[in-house]
């Protein structure tokens, strides 16, 4: 295995790591020696199912460790994470270290250790909780969301990741999922928006709009799994892998599109939400159509 992350040295710096190509970024990342004591009961517990296994590739080592990893997951995830720690209050996990290992059939594993929340998944409490607190949530989620439009994009109007890198959406699984920084007219034609069936009145509408949008800084997946909570409180927000610069009213539409089997909280939270109908109705037509 080779050492590939970190934390707090600029993007500059990390070119080798990252591959980022420019230097047009001006984050700080910390850097942190790689973890190599964790290494042996990592490969331990992948090879015995020891440990706590929230899901495939995301294994609790200890009570203060946990490790995501796969073919599929981004060293640009844990970029992402902290560069919203830093420019942010919205609680995310720490990034501990990250590493990379190439496998003999050419495919590379990321592996990124993290600090683990104790803390419970919204979905498991909420039908515990009352309206008042379910409330206090969704408003505490929207002045995080608040937080992360107040971002400046560094090149306004591209759609890319936190490091320059193209943009990641794994909801159209019938289409690559990896591309290149674009526009957002660029964007939206790979996305489809001109091939799904969508009412023309409606599509004008959100062509004439989508001409003054902004790209925003998005989380990509506020599902119920993906928020952490502590005592009615917001203790931590998961998953930032499809997270980046978006056009306004992507993150809207993207809310609903992961909660259709948990609306009770779609319906509380998009009513503190700065609307996008429009967008709405656009995006989850695409979809559908190449879902």
């Amino acid at each position: 295995m080779t050492r590939g992350g970190g934390i707090l040295e600029k993007f500059a710096g990390l070119r080798h790591w990252w591959g980022v190509p420019n230097t047009r970024y001006h984050l700080l990342i910390r850097m942190r020696p790689s973890l190599e004591r964790h290494l042996d009961p990592f490969r331990t517990a992948l090879s015995t199912r020891s440990g706590t296994w929230y899901a495939d590739g995301v294994l609790k080592m200890n009570d203060h460790i946990l490790v995501k990893f796969g073919t599929h997951v981004r060293k640009t995830e844990a970029c992402t994470m902290e560069y919203v720690s830093r420019h942010t209050t919205i609680p995310v996990p720490r990034i501990i270290d990250v590493i990379s290992q190439v496998n003999s059939n050419g495919s590379t594993v990321v592996y990124i250790m993290m600090e683990h929340i104790d803390a419970t998944r919204l979905d498991v409490v909420w039908p515990s909780l009352s309206a008042d607190v379910r409330t206090a949530i969704a408003l505490e989620l929207k002045g995080y969301i608040d937080q992360l439009r107040m971002l400046k994009a560094p090149y306004p109007g591209r759609v890319e990741s936190v490091d320059g890198t193209g943009w990641q959406d794994e909801r159209i699984e019938s289409r690559p999922n990896k591309t290149a920084s674009c526009t957002i007219p660029e964007f939206h034609r790979y996305m489809g928006v001109h091939q799904a069936p969508i009412d023309p009145s409606t599509y004008s509408l959100f062509m004439s709009r989508s001409q003054y949008h902004q790209s925003t800084f998005t989380h990509g997946d506020l599902g119920m799994h993906n928020i952490l909570v502590r005592d009615g409180r917001i203790a931590a927000v998961l998953d930032w892998e499809w997270s980046g610069w978006r056009p306004e009213g992507y993150e809207y539409s993207r809310a609903y599109l992961s909660n259709l089997t948990s609306l009770e909280w779609w319906r509380t939270l998009s009513a503190v939400l700065d609307i996008y109908d429009v967008e709405l109705k656009v995006y989850t037509a695409v979809a559908a159509y190449f879902g």
